[in-house]
């Protein structure tokens, strides 16, 4: 029995149907990638900055919150060095009348891996104290290393570069 044009019109429709579905499900779960990848680029870069923000905008008027602040943000050999440091820090920003504010003007994601990531971050700061009632300005660059906990991104280390 010999098979016709419509049999074979049919078995090529359907494989032809059967790779577009594959396709067009591996396609779908690039994009799905592509947008997590995406979420956490964003969610590293606001924790980066927020972080840098927390550490450059410390006053001695709101020491123990700001203070605070920092301290969530953080994790790890961090976290355990400004634990260490809280009374010593808090008594320079008394001490100096330390009042600090800046703002972020450029940050980005290094690397991400996982639960790690890297991130550089350019800041620039005003810093009033004792030695400097009226204001001195300052330009900061930051490598943070930070590490996803419980779905948040925390400051594992700081360091300042350039």
């Amino acid at each position: 029995m010999r098979r016709g044009r419509w049999f074979w019109s049919l078995v090529v429709l359907g494989v032809l149907t059967v790779v577009l579905l594959g396709l067009t499900g591996w396609l779908y779960r690039q994009v799905q990638a592509d947008d997590a990848a995406r979420t956490d680029r964003d969610d590293v870069t606001l924790a980066a900055r927020q972080g840098v923000l927390d550490l450059i905008g410390l006053s001695h008027t709101d020491a123990d919150a700001a203070y605070t602040r920092l301290l969530q943000a953080t994790t790890g050999g961090f976290h355990d060095q400004l634990t260490q440091q809280t009374a010593s820090f808090k008594q320079a920003l008394e001490q100096g009348q330390v009042v600090s504010s800046g703002q972020i003007t450029e940050a980005g994601v290094e690397h991400l891996a996982g639960d790690d990531a890297t991130a550089l971050v350019a800041a620039a700061a005003n810093i009033k104290n004792t030695q400097a009632p009226q204001g001195e300005n300052r330009q900061y660059r930051l490598q943070l290393t930070l590490h996803r906990e419980d779905g948040r991104w925390l400051v594992s280390e700081l360091e300042f570069v350039g």
